[in-house]
């Protein structure tokens, strides 16, 4: 769970706001446990800038996350570099689904890089 404007006023505060969120309120998932919590590791993905683009020709999902959004509102968000998520059409259809956006629906996207961070 993440956002892609910080409500915290530094990328620390936000991470760990994001990370309580994850834990107690993803609606997934159930709440973990506390006796859980030395079994999690812990993945971080910060969003650099978005940039508007023109069309589908201008992302590549093992460099770019994709935001899509249409004119009810409705959007989606991918990260970039996600296992099995090797062209952009299956990064396209996948963020559409997730945003309950038909195929066919005209749409406005943009890509944005990120940062990962990993537990070891």
């Amino acid at each position: 769970m993440g956002t892609l404007v910080a409500r915290e006023t530094d990328v620390r505060r936000e991470t760990l706001r994001c990370a309580v969120l994850a834990a107690t309120e993803d609606p997934r998932f159930t709440p973990l446990p506390l006796d859980e919590l030395e079994l999690v590791s812990i993945d971080v993905s910060v969003l650099c800038h978005m940039e508007p683009i023109s069309g589908p020709e201008l992302l590549n999902p093992k460099r770019y996350g994709v935001v899509v959004s249409d004119r009810q509102g409705r959007r989606g968000v991918l990260l970039p570099d996600l296992q099995g998520i090797d062209n952009v059409e299956t990064q396209l259809r996948i963020v559409r689904r997730k945003a309950g956006i038909s195929p066919e629906a005209v749409v406005d996207l943009k890509r944005f890089e990120a940062l990962r961070f990993y537990e070891r």
